[in-house]
């Protein structure tokens, strides 16, 4: 009796290697071409429900560009760290501006990078703007962690280049087929759609004005930032200086930046806003933490140019606040915000950055 073979491909089955055949090629490049003509879809609004900080980049870009029509002289963008520094009402009535006249595009956890992503996908926010007002903190520069999830969907193949160590490998593989994007079950998907076009996104309240302005009271605030061990300043500066590294995707995204402001002739005021100052004492006491922070200052510096201003007011005193002004170890209540806000002004009518 004959025995039978225990592999499917054998010598007498599969004599020869394997070989693509035109059909192959052809089923190739038919995928390719579908996969980059479904490119468009990944810019469709939805609410990306297991991503926090792509809703929060895609409902500014929505609530505050698409749906104002109003050009804006002042653009704001950066991390909650602007989000709660800056008062935009007030801060628009020193410049001379209408209310309007001052867009706020910062979020929690907004980097550099998402500034160039916004102005990059909506030009014509450039068209009447003289100024943008942009937050560069230690985290932004020193701060050891992966890349955001949004990186992956929003980077350009030369940012995805440059992305440094092995992360560059799936940058660059997310690039050929979007590895690191949100699946959602078809249903879903739709839903978010229709909310979308209804008026959505439902979120919106949450996010577009800092939580003191939502909240019944700062002190509850305040409560629940000292109830969480990683908004203490001691606890804020070891997670950003120890095993520290310089991000080079914050380089390369200042860099192309300065570049698109420079071709629009928009100027650029780059600022870091007060840190409680049991953080500064933190970093004082750490050699390496300090070295870290005067590589940071070393850094944002080397951007100053005719088009650039650097300020860098980390003492709260610097600007006339006081310690108990600040939430946690780099947030300040609606008063310190006023009071930061009304410097900022000064420096800003200083300069001429804004003709009123």
């Amino acid at each position: 009796m004959r025995q039978l073979r225990s592999f499917i491909f054998s010598s007498s089955t599969l004599p020869k290697p394997p070989r693509p055949t035109a059909a192959f090629w052809v089923a190739l490049i038919l995928c390719g071409l579908v996969r980059f003509a479904l490119e468009p879809l990944r810019d469709v609004p939805r609410a990306d429900l297991e991503l926090e900080d792509i809703r929060l980049l895609r409902t500014r870009e929505e609530l505050f560009i698409k749906r104002m029509p109003e050009p804006a002289r002042v653009v704001v963008a950066g991390s909650s760290r602007t989000l709660y520094s800056i008062a935009p009402g007030l801060l628009a009535g020193r410049l001379g501006l209408a209310e309007h006249g001052l867009r706020n595009l910062s979020f929690d956890g907004g980097h550099p990078w998402d500034a160039l992503v916004l102005f990059r996908r909506n030009p014509r926010l450039l068209e009447e703007a003289e100024l943008v007002i942009l937050d560069v903190d230690p985290l932004h520069v020193i701060l050891n962690e992966p890349l955001p999830e949004r990186y992956y969907r929003l980077m350009t193949l030369r940012e995805r280049l440059r992305v440094p160590g092995p992360e560059k490998v799936r940058a660059v593989a997310n690039w050929i087929l979007p590895v690191a994007s949100i699946r959602r079950p078809l249903n879903v998907w739709l839903l978010e759609l229709k909310t979308y076009a209804e008026g959505g996104p439902t979120w919106e309240s949450r996010i577009v004005m800092p939580w003191w302005h939502t909240v019944p009271g700062e002190e509850e605030l305040r409560e629940m930032f000292e109830r969480d061990d990683a908004m203490r300043p001691e606890t804020a500066a070891r997670r950003t200086y120890e095993n520290h590294r310089f991000n080079r995707v914050t380089e390369f995204a200042l860099a192309d930046l300065r570049a698109l402001l420079e071709r629009h002739g928009v100027r650029l005021l780059i600022h870091s806003p007060p840190l409680h100052p049991d953080y500064l004492a933190w970093v004082e006491r750490n050699e390496h933490a300090k070295q870290a922070y005067a590589s940071y200052l070393e850094f944002v510096e080397s951007l100053r140019s005719p088009m650039v201003d650097v300020v860098t007011w980390h003492r709260p005193e610097q600007v006339g606040l006081s310690a108990d002004r600040l939430l946690d170890w780099g947030h300040l209540d609606r008063r310190g915000a006023e009071i930061y806000s009304s410097a900022l002004a000064d420096r800003i009518l200083g300069e001429r950055f804004v003709v009123r």
